[in-house]
C-alpha cells in the first residue's frame, strides 16, 4: 500500500514538473517572439524633434496596410493574414477603419451596431498585438466632412478606447481621417483635436495621436504655424499618385523641412477615387520622398475586388496564405515596394 502511494506521489510530482516546464517554455517562447517583433522591440512610438521615433529615440517608419470599413470587410481581421503581411510584406502596422457616417457609420447607427464594431476593433487589436504589429484605430471622417459634426461621439469613443488600450504600447489613435469641404478650416480641426486628445490623456494614455488635415489630408502645411497643443501628435497626409504629384510632394517637403511630424496614414497609386489608372512611377517618387524623411506610410486597402486600390483579385477569397496569383497589379506593386529594403 505504501509503495502504491509513493508511486502515486511520484507520478503527481512528475506531472507537476512537466506542466511547470511547459509553462516556462511557452512563456519564454512568447517573450522571445514579442521582443523580436516590430512593436515588441521598438515599443511605444512618440514624436521627437519633428520625427516619429521608437523607445530608443531612433526614427521609426510605420509601413502598413489599411482595412476598409470594419462593417464590410471584417473577414480580414485574421491573425494569420496579419502574420503573413508581417513575414512576407514587411508590414509592421495595421489600420482599422471605423466609418463615422453613411450606412455603415458608427455615429448614425444604434447601440447594437456600435457594440458589434467595438468587438471587431477589439479582435483587430488582439490579432495585431499577437503578431507584434502596431495598430491604428482610425475614426474615419469622410462624407461627414467636419469632425466637429460628431464630436461628442468621438469624445465618448476615444475615452473608451483610451481606457481600454492604455497598457498597449502598439495602439495608435487617428482622430479624423479626412476633414474636407469648403467650410472645414484647420482652426476647426485643431479645436476638435485638442478636445479629443485631452480626453485620451485624461485616461492616462500617452499613445501617439494622428490628426488629419483639411482638404482630404492635403493641406499639410496648415499645422506648421498652428500645431495642436499635444506634443505627441503627428499630422496626416494622404495621396493617390495618379491624381497628386509634384505640387503636393513639394508642399509635403516644405512641411517636413519646417519640422512637422508627418505620417501618410492612407495612400494609393490610382486616381483619388480608387480607379482611373495606376501611376507606378509617381508612386515610387512619393516613396522616395517618404524614405528621405523617415515618414511612415499606410497603403489602402486590404480587400479583393475590381477597384484599382484593391490589393487582391476579385476572385480571391483568402484572408491569409496569399500567393502571387492572388494579388492584383496594385497589390503586387505594394509588396514589391515594401520588401525592397529587405531583399
Amino acid at each position: 500500500m505504501g509503495s502504491a502511494k509513493a508511486k502515486g506521489r511520484n507520478r503527481v510530482l512528475r506531472l507537476t514538473v512537466c506542466v511547470i516546464l511547459l509553462i516556462t517554455a511557452a512563456s519564454a517562447a512568447v517573450l522571445f517572439w514579442s521582443v523580436y517583433s516590430p512593436a515588441g522591440f521598438n515599443g511605444a512610438l512618440k514624436v521627437q524633434n519633428g520625427r516619429v521615433v521608437n523607445r530608443f529615440g531612433q526614427p521609426y517608419v510605420l509601413q502598413g496596410v489599411s482595412t476598409t470599413s470594419l462593417y464590410k470587410t471584417s473577414q480580414y481581421l485574421d491573425k494569420y493574414g496579419f502574420r503573413d503581411l508581417k513575414k512576407d510584406w514587411d508590414v509592421n502596422c495595421i489600420r482599422l477603419v471605423v466609418k463615422t457616417f453613411d450606412y455603415d457609420g458608427y455615429c448614425v447607427n444604434d447601440e447594437k451596431f456600435r457594440a458589434e464594431i467595438d468587438s471587431r476593433i477589439d479582435w483587430g487589436v488582439r490579432c495585431a498585438t499577437e503578431c507584434g504589429l502596431y495598430v491604428i484605430i482610425d475614426w474615419h471622417v469622410l462624407n461627414d466632412r467636419n469632425p466637429n459634426r460628431f464630436r461628442s461621439d468621438a469624445v465618448d469613443f476615444f475615452a473608451r478606447m483610451a481606457e481600454k488600450y492604455k497598457d498597449h504600447d502598439n495602439v495608435i489613435f487617428e482622430l479624423c481621417n479626412e476633414p474636407n469641404g469648403d467650410n472645414t478650416t484647420w482652426a476647426e480641426v485643431r479645436e476638435y483635436a485638442d478636445i479629443v486628445t485631452d480626453v485620451i490623456r485624461e485616461k492616462g494614455n500617452d499613445a501617439l495621436v494622428i490628426v488629419g488635415t483639411p482638404e482630404w489630408c492635403r493641406r499639410i502645411t496648415d499645422p506648421v504655424e498652428e500645431p495642436v497643443f499635444d506634443l505627441n501628435t503627428a499630422y496626416s497626409l494622404h495621396f493617390y499618385a495618379a491624381s497628386h504629384g509634384e505640387e503636393l510632394r513639394k508642399t509635403t517637403e516644405d512641411a517636413l523641412k519646417a519640422g512637422l511630424p508627418v505620417i501618410v496614414s492612407e495612400f494609393g497609386i490610382s486616381e483619388y477615387d480608387g480607379n482611373g489608372r495606376l501611376a507606378k512611377d509617381e508612386g515610387e517618387k512619393w516613396l522616395e520622398l517618404l524614405d528621405r524623411y523617415d515618414v511612415g506610410r499606410i497603403c489602402y486597402c486590404l480587400k479583393s475586388g475590381t477597384d484599382l486600390i484593391d490589393m487582391f483579385k476579385e476572385n480571391c477569397k483568402k484572408t491569409n496564405s496569399w500567393e502571387s496569383g492572388d494579388l492584383s497589379e496594385y497589390g503586387a506593386w505594394i509588396r514589391e515596394q515594401y520588401t525592397k529594403t529587405s531583399e
